[in-house]
């Protein structure tokens, strides 16, 4: 019977410890950035928008890799990083990756560029990665197509890459 009234002390206490934790020691996740002050337009792309993308571009590329589980996540810190695993036909050993990108604008374009990848022993091209940025620039082309614009900043959130637009006449 002691026994048994311990456990259950132990599991309430630890229980409240928990909460405890949770509730004044966590981080709370960031807040987006500010906007610029002389953008029009805000545009957020969202990870799961950018998740999409990203699959689909790498299932057209046929270069003898395959990707699992590839998930694109925005931080606050101004990259995207990008995690999953990676295997190729040849051996059926997958390896986790993990890629961190930043993102710019150049020319009125958005680009992508590779940071940072870890893969283990595999080597990726950076431009395999770099081919997200198409359909981000055509999607802002195509919802501004009637519009004259400038893009005017580029940045992150937890939320996603975040695309500040000024309207010109």
């Amino acid at each position: 019977m002691k026994g048994c009234f311990l456990l259950i002390v132990g599991a309430v206490f630890g229980a409240v410890i928990l909460v405890m934790v949770q509730a004044f020691v966590t981080k709370p996740s960031p807040l987006p950035a500010a906007a610029s002050s002389n953008a029009d337009l805000i545009i957020l792309f969202r990870n799961e928008f950018l998740t999409r993308t990203l699959k689909a571009q790498l299932g057209q590329v046929g270069n003898g890799m395959n990707f699992d589980r590839v998930v694109v996540q925005g931080e606050a810190d101004q990259t995207l990083v990008l995690v999953g695993t990676a295997s190729t036909r040849a051996v059926s050993v997958s390896v986790p990756i993990r890629i961190t990108l930043r993102p710019s604008v150049s020319n009125n374009r958005i680009g992508i560029q590779v940071v940072r990848a870890e893969l283990g022993a595999l080597t990726l091209p950076g431009q395999l990665f770099s081919q997200i940025e198409g359909p981000i620039n055509d999607q802002i082309n195509t919802s501004l197509a009637s519009a004259s614009y400038r893009i005017v900043n580029v940045s992150t959130t937890v939320d996603g890459l975040v695309v500040d637009v000024v309207l010109t006449n």
